[in-house]
């Protein structure tokens, strides 16, 4: 998965986001008013312009319950999680999904699913903001790193 997020600023040239050549996982850090936020945005408006709805769907997880609203209505989003409720509703619908993919591997069924993208913004907020429990943001973990 590839797509433009920018300019290089060495030499001007287009720079893309390659999940093959970086990873699975993104951790994008720096301090108050960095542009955190913005990049999230980018990259989640880039991937959606390059890749249908089909291709890609992306759960929303906003901490600050206002950073990400602005992008809820549109296609590829399939929520928009600002609470714990619906956190834990979206982790145990991932973790279901993962599941049938990984049988349907194991049965030999040639299926494509559509990449299934999180952005969470502010991440650091979830316990306090979004009065998330230890459980479900270590079984977030889990999941990401067996099915990345």
């Amino acid at each position: 998965m590839k797509y433009l997020i920018g300019k290089n600023d060495k030499n001007l040239k287009p720079f893309y986001m390659d999940w093959g050549a970086i990873g699975s996982h993104l951790l994008v850090g720096g301090p108050f008013q960095s542009g955190r936020t913005s990049l999230l945005k980018t990259i989640a408006l880039s991937m959606m312009y390059q890749y249908s709805p089909v291709e890609v769907n992306i759960v929303l997880f906003d901490a600050s319950r206002k950073s990400l609203g602005d992008l809820a209505d549109l296609p590829h989003v399939i929520d928009w999680v600002t609470g714990e409720d619906k956190f834990s509703e979206n982790i145990a619908h991932l973790q279901n999904e993962l599941s049938v993919r990984r049988k349907n591997e194991e049965l030999g069924v040639d299926e494509q699913y559509p990449e299934i993208i999180f952005i969470f913004d502010d991440y650091d907020l979830a316990r306090d903001a979004m009065g998330i429990n230890e459980e479900i943001l270590l079984s977030l973990g889990k999941s990401v790193r067996q099915d990345s």
